[in-house]
């Protein structure tokens, strides 16, 4: 930053301080599991940063995501640097935990789930770095640092499933979401190493404001097996809705995903299922559009500031590939994206570390990346996504949460009453 970073005594005032600020965020201390206690307990906060120092009142006030989305300056500064962005994504989920520590009693759940970005060496710290914002009882269920990591992570998912949050915990497992290997991890137990949208995708249930709703009208029923930490598996209440007949990558490594990448990998095999007959949608091409976005069209009560609404998915889904084919590779550095745009970045979002899918009742699905031909879509009570499923001898291990276009608003609910069974996890 040379000359911006200003060498000056204590709560200075200088046009240029936003610059300090951003520079700072790309310490490593910003992406690390253990300094989170430190910012939400102190009672007082200080930050120095190559001879500067800042008042947290002021250094906060540099980051107010609201003053940053009202000058375009600051915008492109932070935005220019993937470290800046980085660390200011993790500083506003510090800001978020100490808001909700200073409310009252907090979910330590939803902890785990605002701090999935942070690093730590040790992957029992995940949790234990986190302990002094948990309740004694919390701690009590979690038990001593001396366990194995499979053992502490199978106690804390058992603990939020005895209070209430089993869906919750479902949306984090998984086999998509695995780092770990050797530590007897239950299927149904989250990995909390391995929860970066990077891995295994952004978790469908939160892709949008307003949440899906595939059987959420019914009471989620969940029982532990063996004792009250699972020892024997989780058994959910619910459906075998159907399985995959055919499953198809969409990329061919690990790199950032765009929209023509998509279109060319699937569009021939979508092409090959409308040949087969017969389709459970009255416009497929209608149906595929929408897969793509997983349906979220940005209007209502799901539209956000800087994207415009999708309103005829069939005509943004073929702008999208006019415009891709025309070499307009990038999103534009306007206040909002055009339709168009807005259909290509939420196809990327959508689409990030998953395979498309059809089912053998002809359903189009996005699937986790680790799903294959004979895996099982099941819905469990109370849950707002369907989810992939395998056998495993009499049980089923869980693969992760999946998006099958057509029952997401609870259309496959009427199958629970008359279908429905206990599921067991393991």
């Amino acid at each position: 930053m040379g000359s911006s970073t200003m060498m000056r005594p204590y709560f200075a005032d200088h046009p240029l301080d936003y610059k300090t600020a951003f520079l700072s965020l790309t310490k490593s201390w910003f992406t690390r599991t253990w300094i989170i206690q430190e910012i939400v307990l102190a009672k007082k906060v200080r930050l120095m940063f190559q001879g500067n120092v800042f008042d947290k009142t002021q250094f906060d006030a540099h980051l107010n995501p609201v003053s940053i989305m009202l000058d375009p300056a600051k915008q492109q500064e932070l935005m220019l640097n993937k470290l800046s962005a980085r660390g200011f994504m993790n500083y506003d989920r510090m800001q978020q935990i100490r808001r909700l520590w200073l409310a009252g009693p907090t979910n330590s759940f939803h902890l785990l789930q605002l701090t999935r970005d942070f690093a730590v060496t040790e992957p029992k710290d995940k949790i234990f770095g986190l302990m002094a914002l948990m309740t004694d009882s919390e701690r009590a269920s979690i038990g001593p640092y001396l366990q194995p990591v499979g053992t502490i992570y199978r106690r804390f998912a058992a603990l939020h499933v005895r209070q209430g949050r089993g869906v919750d915990v479902l949306d984090c497992a998984g086999s998509q979401r695995r780092r770990l290997t050797g530590e007897n991890l239950p299927s149904w137990v989250p990995d909390w190493t391995a929860q970066a949208n990077s891995i295994g995708g952004k978790a469908i249930s939160t892709l949008r404001p307003v949440r899906y709703a595939a059987a959420s009208s019914q009471d989620p029923l969940f029982h532990l097996l063996g004792d009250e930490t699972g020892s024997a598996g989780l058994s959910a209440r619910g459906i075998v809705f159907d399985s995959l007949r055919s499953v198809h990558d969409m990329f061919k490594d690990d790199t950032a995903p765009d929209f023509f990448s998509i279109h060319k990998r699937i569009a021939n095999a979508f092409a090959d299922e409308v040949k087969l007959g017969p389709s459970v949608y009255a416009d497929p091409i209608d149906a595929y559009a929408r897969l793509l976005l997983m349906d979220d069209t940005y209007q209502g009560p799901n539209a956000i500031n800087i994207s415009s609404p999708i309103v005829d998915p069939t005509k943004m889904y073929y702008a999208a590939i006019t415009s891709w084919r025309a070499g307009k590779r990038f999103f534009p550095r306007a206040a909002k994206w055009d339709a168009v745009e807005t259909y290509k970045m939420q196809s990327c979002t959508a689409c990030t570390g998953r395979r498309f899918a059809v089912t053998h009742k002809g359903y189009l699905a996005l699937v986790p990346r680790l799903a294959r031909h004979g895996d099982v879509v099941a819905l469990f009570y109370g849950a707002t996504v369907p989810y992939i499923i395998r056998r495993a001898e009499k049980n089923y291990s869980l693969v992760g949460d999946t998006y099958v276009q057509g029952i997401m608003s609870g259309e496959a609910v009427s199958m629970m009453s008359s279908e429905a069974q206990d599921i067991l996890l393991v």
